[in-house]
């Protein structure tokens, strides 16, 4: 299924390798390497405002995500 790779790196803070899945893709359930887990999904909403296209400086539409990735501290803290 179609998704997005992410390396995440903030000071004291381990670096986050991971990706994220759209859950409309429908090949959602086809993953030949089990990958797929629910915490790893996120609505990807498509956007056609050209206004709000010009406000990020893309080109509409464009799709918007959100998502929480959450970091370990440094030495297990």
């Amino acid at each position: 299924p179609a998704h997005l790779h992410y390396i995440v790196e903030a000071a004291g803070f381990e670096a986050l390798t991971t990706h994220i899945f759209d859950p409309d893709d429908p090949y959602i359930d086809s993953d030949a390497v089990f990958g797929v887990k629910k915490s790893l999904l996120a609505e990807f909403r498509k956007i056609e405002d050209a206004e709000a296209a010009a406000r990020v400086e893309v080109a509409a539409p464009f799709y918007d995500v959100e998502f929480d990735f959450v970091l370990s501290h440094k030495g297990g803290n």
